[in-house]
């Protein structure tokens, strides 16, 4: 436990960006969850063994020396002493430097923290440091003071606000809580005002050992009346209690080019990186939910000397400023500087390795899991490429390839799930659309007992069916179902064999389709080239169909409720539909990723529409259960 640790909560702050809410009482009182925000940090220092505690107090002072009395309620002890004047926060910890015996632990009084303290006391006395800031990531850097650390966490520099629009910085804000020594009262002058970020720890740095301690667990400030309703709504959610490091979060991984930046390739220059839209806006859903943002990206820039560690660090402090500047923030970035092929007179030998962190092997992502405790088997990877999709399965990530970047062309392996850019992606993993649907799909199974139970899926093309069925055979399987997903489009015509007179019962070659499944629940095995929709044409991997024991059986596909065939053998029909303007604008999107020029786009839209979207539009008489796609681009 943190033996000898003394703390110091600074409570004398007037709260006036507070309003009305700070009128009447001082802010270390505010309720968060019905309970004074001091009481939360009394009680988090007593949790690590921390039980003698000063509370300076200042503006309506007398209203926090009631509350705490001698700290004996909460089996600490508490000694509050008034500044007869604004101290500033270090002036008020060097009014009380004689009563401090050793290391110490500072608090603000308007900062809601749940953090696991023991860990910071132990990383302050294995670094021997006189001054231990913890740091942070948060939505908001360019209004923060920033600190900058060496692979050692020794801090090397500060950046008080305001800052420089040309400077890019690494987002690690000050987060207002500190382990100190005695050695740092020297630094704190003997005038009003003083204050720890803007006076004391710039003096100091070059001077006493001082550390940065890293951390994405809940510290914020309750300083303005909507921080104060955002961390009181984080409290009654549990979610600053899931925020403790000791809890295992689950993480996005993201690759960085094509999915963050423009993928111009080989970004070597921090003038060259570009932020893609809607990359922010994703990054952002992320954070305002449970999964940490973390980005894993190959960087094989330094090992062909296109440029230093130091420069792919700054392109990366700029991700960070211009995401900071639209409130989105990342937990981590983990890079691999390597690249295994040697021999080139330009090569920077001493990256030419054969690593174990460059994707598709794991290494970063297993660093990443290690050092931010991530619950991996709740973890997804976003990716443009092989690698990423290669790296994240072997991870036993949850996979999402994206069709921007690269678009996941290479196609040598299929991501779980496919979206259009890191927003809608995003949306999808923090909303989770489907989950009530899939709750009335396994509510059905339950009702039905049949075995096996099948599911057929249709609707118009780009209305989500493939979604809908991957995210009900992933949830399945992890629940212990043996699932089979038969995707129709297996069964297409190649492009290049279609006539211009086939309309999609043609296209889908109906009679083999039903021939094929109707030899499958009789128990055989059926194979069949799987479709590469990129290239609109059969591809040389084969896919085998085998009932075996499966429990579940999906049947996915534009005409699985046209076809009487599967009608009749489904236990659950479902049809995705979707409106005209959305399916235009999904199809467009779609087929600029396989390649087609605007002009065939339109030219197959149009022909679509007579042999294709009507005819299926009627299915939905069909249906059992009819889901409606969510558009989060439009």
């Amino acid at each position: 436990m943190s033996d000898g640790v003394q703390a110091i909560i600074i409570a004398g702050g007037r709260g006036t960006r507070l309003g009305s809410l700070g009128a009447t009482i001082p802010k270390a009182l505010l309720p968060i969850g019905g309970i004074p925000l001091l009481e939360h940090q009394i009680v988090l220092l007593k949790r690590y063994g921390i039980h003698s505690v000063m509370v300076l107090t200042g503006h309506r002072g007398e209203q926090v020396e009631q509350f705490c009395g001698d700290g004996s309620r909460w089996g600490v002890s508490i000694v509050c002493i008034r500044e007869d004047r604004p101290l500033g926060t270090a002036g008020a910890v060097r009014a009380v430097a004689d009563k401090l015996s050793g290391d110490f632990i500072v608090l603000y009084g308007d900062v809601m923290v749940n953090m696991n303290v023991q860990r910071l006391i132990d990383f302050h006395r294995a670094k021997m440091s006189d001054a231990t800031l913890v740091i942070h990531p948060n939505d908001h850097p360019f209004d923060s003071d920033l600190v900058e650390i060496d692979n050692d966490h020794r801090i090397i520099n500060l950046y008080p606000k305001p800052h420089s629009p040309e400077q890019y910085h690494r987002n690690l804000v000050n987060a207002a809580v500190y382990v100190l020594s005695p050695r740092i009262i020297p630094f704190i002058e003997e005038r009003d005002g003083v204050d720890f970020g803007r006076d004391v720890f710039p003096r100091a740095y070059t001077m006493i050992h001082m550390y940065g301690y890293t951390t994405r667990e809940y510290i914020k400030d309750i300083g303005t009346p909507e921080r104060w309703h955002e961390v009181d709504h984080d409290y009654c959610s549990g979610r600053i209690e899931r925020a403790l490091f000791d809890c295992k979060r689950p993480a996005v991984f993201l690759d960085r080019d094509g999915v963050i930046n423009n993928d111009i390739g080989l970004v070597h220059r921090p003038e060259q990186f570009e932020l893609l839209p809607y990359a922010a806006a994703g990054v952002r859903k992320l954070n305002g939910s449970e999964y940490l943002a973390v980005v894993v990206t190959n960087q094989s820039v330094v090992a062909r000397n296109l440029c230093t560690i130091a420069t792919l660090e700054t392109i990366h402090n700029k991700m960070e400023t211009l995401l900071g500047r639209e409130r989105a923030k990342l937990d981590g970035i983990y890079y691999c500087p390597h690249h295994p092929d040697q021999g080139y007179p330009e090569e920077n030998k001493a990256y030419k390795i054969d690593c174990d962190c460059r994707k598709p092997k794991t290494g970063l992502i297993d660093r990443a899991v290690q050092e931010l405790n991530i619950a991996r088997e709740d973890s997804y990877m976003i990716g443009d490429g092989a690698s990423d999709i290669l790296c994240g399965k072997a991870a036993g990530l949850t996979t999402i390839g994206l069709r921007c970047g690269r678009g996941c062309k290479d196609g040598l392996v299929m991501p779980d799930y496919f979206f259009e850019n890191l927003y809608e992606a995003a949306c999808f993993i923090v909303e989770d659309p489907y989950r009530t649907v899939y709750e009335r799909i396994c509510s059905a199974r339950r009702e039905s007992g049949k075995q096996p139970f099948v599911i057929a899926i249709g609707g118009n093309s780009r209305s989500g069916k493939s979604v809908l069925a991957q995210y009900i055979t992933l949830s399945m399987r992890r629940n212990g179902e043996r699932v089979v997903a038969i995707s129709l489009d297996n069964w297409l015509l190649p492009f290049q064999q279609r006539l211009s007179v086939d309309d999609v019962f043609a296209r889908f070659q109906m009679k083999k389709l039903e021939h094929d499944l109707k030899h499958f629940f009789d128990g055989n095995t059926v194979t069949l080239k799987a479709y590469d929709q990129r290239l609109r044409s059969s591809s040389n991997s084969l896919i085998h169909y085998q009932l075996h024991d499966a429990t579940v059986v999906i049947i996915e596909g534009i005409v699985a409720l046209a076809s009487s065939y599967i009608r009749s053998i489904a236990d659950l029909k479902i049809f995705c539909s979707i409106d005209r303007d959305l399916l235009v604008r999904r199809v467009n999107a779609f087929y600029r990723w396989k390649g087609l020029a605007e002009d065939a786009i339109m030219h197959l839209i149009a022909s679509r529409e007579k042999d294709e979207y009507d005819i299926i539009k009627q299915n939905c008489v069909y249906a059992d259960m009819i889901v409606n796609p969510v558009d989060h681009l439009s």
